[in-house]
Formats: structure tokens, C-alpha cells, sequence
């Protein structure tokens, strides 16, 4: 199983206007990566942004109605799993105090069950790579820790593989895709723009419950679906 994971926000929570920090992206099987994201996002990139010649970012304002329009059809039409979790200031002190390690220990327990439900026999993760978080990125993802659920030895090897959005791998970027959808989502809540709410329905919300993980840290809980 493959996953490609982006980050949204700051894990020091402190940017006073995005206060939210997750982790999160696309999972699909190894066989099916090509079918599924690769070629139809290839394909979209080709179709409507042909002289796009950097990455793609969600976060970019100056998308046409009808790119939005390609982005959400591709989200709505390939049958790959969504993933993130997420922090805020609403969160519990223990899950602030380190978001990073918090957003990852989540995930990493969804994409192992999700590799153990699909009876995969390994798991890679593939994460921009950020100098100053490439580090502890590593030691949170490829831990086998505080899975009280799980022993050891049924806990699927993990590989991590780390590129640079100049790459252009499409995973990562529908993983900023993702991200970005849920990270302004939580976020902004009713004052997002129609073009955020849109994305979100899409990623998350107009899918089958089997293809999403989505994880928000609030207070006294952990909101799951």
C-alpha cells in the first residue's frame, strides 16, 4: 500500500491565521497507483493546466472555474482512500504540545489498518521533503509504537520515501490537494469560499465512507469518520 502525505499549517500552531496543523493525502494499492492517480492526474494536468510546468498547489488562488471543475471531477471519479488528521487550538494540551508526532501517530494507525484490511505486505509512505522535518518525519512514521492494539510482529513494515514537490510525483500533489481541503475546512468552517466547500465535498464528503479517514483532534475527543 502506498500512501503520499502533505502537511497544512504550522505544528506550533502559530499562525495567528491559520491555526490548524495536519497531516494527511492519498492511499492506494501498489497495483492500482498508476490506474487511479498517476495517469488520470497526469491526464487533468495535460488537459487544463498545459503550461503549468511547476507543481500544482491547492492553495493557489488563481485556479479557473474550469480547472476547479477537472479538480473536483477527479476526486469524485478515482476510487483511491482519503486520509488526514488534524490539530487546532481547540485541541487537548497533550495533542498542541506536539501536533506533528500526535497528526502522525493517527495516521500511521489508519494506514496500518487500512494495509492490514487490504492484506498488503508492506506500507510506503512517500512525504515532501521539508529539511527541517525530514528528521523527525523519518522517527514518526516509521516507529512501531504505543499500538496497544497491535504486537510487533503484525504490524506491517513500513518504508519511507521522501521527494521534492519539484518531482512533480502526482501523489504528492493530490496530497496537497487533500490537505489543503481539510485543513481549511477546519479552519474556516461556514466562512470558507464555495470553491473550498466544494473541494472538501469532494475529497471527503461526496465518496464512499470506505475511502475516508478523517481525523480532528478537538478537546475532549477524537472526531472520526
Amino acid at each position: 500500500m502506498v500512501a503520499f502525505v502533505d502537511e497544512t499549517g504550522n505544528p506550533s500552531l502559530s499562525d495567528p491565521k491559520h491555526r490548524v496543523f495536519g497531516l494527511g493525502g492519498c492511499v492506494v494499492r501498489g497495483n492500482l497507483l498508476h490506474y487511479l492517480i498517476e495517469r488520470p492526474w497526469l491526464e487533468l494536468r495535460e488537459g487544463y493546466f498545459p503550461e503549468e510546468r511547476g507543481p500544482l498547489h491547492a492553495a493557489s488562488s488563481s485556479l479557473t472555474d474550469s480547472q476547479a471543475e477537472a479538480v473536483e471531477h477527479f476526486f469524485l471519479t478515482n476510487a483511491f482512500l482519503r486520509v488526514a488528521c488534524l490539530v487546532t487550538e481547540s485541541s487537548n494540551d497533550e495533542a498542541r504540545r506536539d501536533s506533528f508526532r500526535t497528526c502522525a501517530s493517527h495516521l500511521l494507525a489508519n494506514l496500518q489498518s487500512l494495509g492490514a484490511g487490504f492484506r498488503c505486505s508492506e506500507l510506503v509512505i512517500v512525504f515532501e521533503s521539508v529539511d527541517r522535518r525530514d528528521r523527525k518525519s523519518r522517527r514518526s512514521y516509521s516507529e512501531p509504537w504505543k499500538f496497544g492494539w497491535q504486537s510487533s510482529s503484525e504490524l506491517l513494515p513500513v518504508r519511507i520515501i521522501r521527494s521534492r514537490k519539484t518531482t512533480l510525483l502526482p501523489g504528492l500533489e493530490v496530497a496537497d490537494f487533500i490537505i489543503h481541503a481539510a485543513g481549511t475546512h477546519v479552519r474556516s468552517g461556514r466562512s470558507e469560499s464555495e470553491h473550498a466547500r466544494r473541494r472538501f465535498r469532494a475529497a471527503f464528503q461526496a465518496v464512499p465512507d470506505a475511502w475516508v479517514r478523517f481525523c480532528l483532534i478537538d478537546e475532549v475527543s477524537v472526531e472520526s469518520t
